[in-house]
């Protein structure tokens, strides 16, 4: 009963997103919302068909793009936040931020490939 409340305020959220002209705004969180609006019932379809190898494919080939849709998410949260005060930070701060963010991203992939899985 929660999944299909939660589906349907995310179909809401989504007609409110078009209908207030805020999609422009956010493109990419209405694409994700869109996204999770046809993945999730076609997911369940697999899920409901009985064949678990269906599913454990069909599961990991959605969440790489899920993911991808996440982080850029994250982008599109943090230039919406940076945005106003774009102009008042110090000539490079933006550059140096992205290096820091692309060196935190190549270390946390580092140790996540050298990292053995306990189980």
């Amino acid at each position: 009963m929660l999944w299909v409340v939660s589906y349907g305020a995310t179909a809401a959220l989504v007609i409110a997103l078009f209908s207030h002209g805020l999609h422009r705004t956010f493109p990419i969180f209405t694409g994700y919302l869109i996204f999770t609006l046809m993945t999730d019932p076609l997911l369940y379809w697999v899920f409901r068909s009985q064949v678990p190898r269906q599913y454990f494919n069909a599961y990991f080939a959605v969440n790489g793009a899920d993911y991808l849709f996440q982080l850029a998410l994250l982008l599109e949260i943090g230039a919406n936040v940076i945005r106003p005060v774009k102009r008042s930070l110090p000539e490079g701060v933006l550059w140096m931020l992205g290096g820091l963010l692309i060196a935190s991203a190549t270390l946390t992939a580092i140790f996540a490939f050298h990292s053995t899985p306990h189980s």
